[in-house]
Order: C-alpha cells, then structure tokens, then sequence
C-alpha cells in the first residue's frame, strides 16, 4: 500500500470510529438526530428484536431509552478495514441499561456485551452504516440496586440525562461558541 492510500484510510478508519462513539452518544442520550446521522437513510439493521431499516431502528431506540432510568454504551476494540467507498468493522459493545422493565413489571438492570458487525459506506463524502449486524455474546440481570436517593451519590452535582439537558450539549455549545469567538487556545480551535 502506497503512503497516499495508507493515509485516506487511516482518516477514513478516524472518520468512522467517531461514527461509532456518536452512536453511542445518540442512544444514550435519546438523541434521534445524532442517531439519524449515523445511518444512510436505506440502512438495514439486525439488532435481536428488531430488524429492518436504520432510521426505524433510531425511532424503536430512542422510544425505549424514554422507559428507562439511563443507557450507556461503550464501544472499543473496533477493526475497520476500508476498501475505497466501502468499510468493513467489528466492534465490541458494553452496554448497561439501568431500571429496565423486566416481564413482570420489576425494574431491574441488565447488562450486556457484544459486537457490532457493520458496512459502512461513504456516500457524499459521509461514511455512514449501510448494514448492521448484531451479536449478543453475553448478558446478565439483576434487580435494581441503585439509587439517587443514596447518600453516597447526593453530593455530585452533575448528573448524566437522556436528553438535551445534559451537559455534553453544554459542553459542546460553550466549546463552538469559544471557537467563533477566539477564546480557546491557539491549538483548540
């Protein structure tokens, strides 16, 4: 491989590897615009329950995060392997659902791993997942133990959300804004 093509993979693979981390973002914030833009709009997903296009799967996703009491996703040990317009990944997912529902009504936790299997496609200069396949490799469940009434928790302040109110928005507006106004070091912006 010449260093030409080593170095558009290498941003292609940098490119997709945030898609992946803003999926996360998206489903654990509810957030359907974020999860939107991770699929192109003809994306099909197989993901256990629920198979059929991406965008659908957005809607299915962030209706079941409002039920909950937090989601949050990590996703490492990705190898993404690209061939011109189209890129192939498996990543490993940890993902813990806190106060699900379980079959009797009980709130429960549930935690899960697995690996995501996706075609990404780069369309319009955008990758985007264009297939999604889902294996689960391991679960377990336990009632729930938590809660935000427990003292050792009251005194952080800053508490993650399921929607535009937390603080990563913040965050991000204050970060944008310092940026057009030239308030952040030299190498930030």
């Amino acid at each position: 491989m010449n260093s030409e093509n080593e170095i558009r993979n290498f941003i292609a693979e940098s490119q997709i590897m945030k898609k992946l981390h803003l999926y996360a973002r998206g489903c654990d914030r509810g957030d359907l615009e974020i999860m939107k833009s991770i699929y192109h709009p003809d994306a099909q997903e197989e993901h256990g329950i629920f198979s059929g296009n991406g965008h659908d799967f957005c809607d299915f996703v962030v209706s079941f995060v409002a039920t909950v009491d937090s989601v949050t996703h990590y996703i490492t040990n990705a190898i993404i392997e690209v061939d011109g317009n189209i890129a192939h990944s498996e990543s490993s997912f940890f993902v813990a659902t806190i106060g699900i529902s379980d079959e009797n009504g009980e709130k429960i936790d549930l935690l899960m791993g697995g690996r995501y299997f996706d075609r990404f496609e780069r369309r319009e200069a955008d990758w985007k997942i264009a297939h999604r396949q889902v294996s689960f490799d391991w679960y377990t469940r336990a009632p729930k133990s938590s809660s935000w009434d427990d003292p050792l928790v009251q005194q952080w302040t800053m508490r993650g959300r399921k929607d535009k109110q937390d603080h990563v928005y913040r965050f991000l507006e204050e970060r944008s804004v310092g940026a057009r106004m030239g308030t952040l070091p030299p190498e930030q912006n």
